[in-house]
Order: C-alpha cells, then sequence, then structure tokens
C-alpha cells in the first residue's frame, strides 16, 4: 500500500511537471512572437516615414527619379510586411493552446494587417500616378498618415499586451508549479510517516511481543 501511494504521488508529480512545462514552453513562446512582431512594426513605421520623406520630395523630381525612388523605399516595407505575415501564422498556431478569446484576437490582428497592407498599396497606385503634382502628393501622405498612424500604434499596442500578459502567465505558473513541488513533497512524507507508524512501527512491535513470549515459554 506504502509503495503504490508513494508509485502514485511520483506520477502525479511528474503529470504536474510536464503539463506545467509545456505550458511555460507555450508562454515563452508567445512572448518571443510577440517581442519579434513588435519589432517588426517599429520597423514597419520607420520604413513608412523613410517613404513618406522621399515621397514628399517626389514633386520637384522628375518621372523617372520618382518612379525609380519610390520602388526603392517600397521595396523594405514589402519585405517587412512579409515578415510581419509569416510570423502571425506562426503566432496563430501558437494561440491553438490559448483559448478561443486568444485566437479571436490574432484573427484580428491579421484583419488589422490586412488593412494596412491594402492603404500602403492605395498609396502607391496614389503616387504613381503621372499627372500627381507636390500638392496632390502631399494630401495623398495626409490621408495615408492618418489611417496608418492609428493601424500601427493599435498594432504594437496588442503586440504589447499579449507579451506581458505572456511573461505574467510564465511567473504564476512557475509560481504553482513551486507549490505543487512542495505539497508533493509534503504528502509524499506524511505518506511515508503514516507507511511507517500505521503499519511497519506495528508489525515490528507484534514482531517484538511474539519474541518476548517465545523467550518466556522456552
Amino acid at each position: 500500500l506504502g509503495a503504490a501511494s508513494i508509485v502514485l504521488t511520483t506520477l502525479l508529480a511528474a503529470g504536474f511537471l510536464v503539463s506545467g512545462m509545456t505550458k511555460i514552453s507555450q508562454e515563452l513562446l508567445v512572448t518571443q512572437l510577440a517581442d519579434t512582431q513588435i519589432k517588426n512594426f517599429s520597423a514597419l513605421a520607420s520604413q513608412i516615414d523613410v517613404f513618406a520623406i522621399s515621397s514628399a520630395n517626389a514633386g520637384i523630381q522628375t518621372e523617372a527619379e520618382r518612379e525609380a525612388s519610390f520602388a526603392r523605399f517600397r521595396v523594405p516595407v514589402d519585405r517587412t510586411f512579409n515578415t510581419i505575415k509569416e510570423i502571425l501564422e506562426a503566432s496563430v498556431e501558437a494561440a491553438q493552446g490559448l483559448g478561443e478569446d486568444e485566437q479571436a484576437r490574432r484573427a484580428t490582428q491579421s484583419l488589422t494587417v490586412a488593412r494596412m497592407e491594402a492603404q500602403f498599396a492605395s498609396l502607391w497606385s496614389g503616387l504613381s500616378r503621372r499627372q500627381l503634382n507636390e500638392d496632390g502628393i502631399l494630401l495623398q501622405l495626409n490621408v495615408f498618415s492618418t489611417q496608418m498612424t492609428p493601424l500601427l500604434t493599435n498594432a504594437i499596442g496588442e503586440e504589447q499586451r499579449r507579451r506581458d500578459n505572456a511573461i505574467r502567465e510564465v511567473e504564476d505558473l512557475k509560481a504553482r508549479l513551486n507549490l505543487y513541488a512542495q505539497l508533493i513533497v509534503l504528502a509524499a512524507v506524511l505518506i511515508l510517516l503514516f507507511y511507517y507508524f500505521g503499519l511497519v512501527r506495528p508489525q515490528f512491535k507484534r514482531l517484538q511481543a511474539l519474541q518476548n513470549a517465545a523467550r518466556e515459554i522456552g
């Protein structure tokens, strides 16, 4: 009975440990992906600023110079969008074990990125018009900035929220695992004490009593 209890306690401890470590690994992955996305969105904001500055000067450029400038500054923006979408796919997969609410937030983030990309494509299309003058360029940039800035701000804020929640969850999991470990050790000690005082020690007393009785008879 005592051995079976100890084995059961060990199995429970192993189960808690495996489950807890799996959850911690998931949350650490969420933290890593969120940090990466924060850097990606910040890079995207900087690249778009550079593109906007270049576009603002396009009014004094020739058509060929304008097209070359736009194409050169668009390449890093497109690359960053592709990176963000790849990380989003990995993030959606990582959220499968984190509940429906978190999965819904990831889906919403995908829609936000799609809106950003569509707005940038619209800006590109507008700036590519041959008849566009300096005032038209500035108007296009102002409209784009008004639409894009809150999307970028919200996207970065969402990733920061996700990262901070994951960090808190990891700390909570560590605390719970530590508590479980202490309780399991305590349970193992209590089982051993019960096994000794409730089963082994009485058996020794009975054996001692039989030996004493044998000596008296002999």
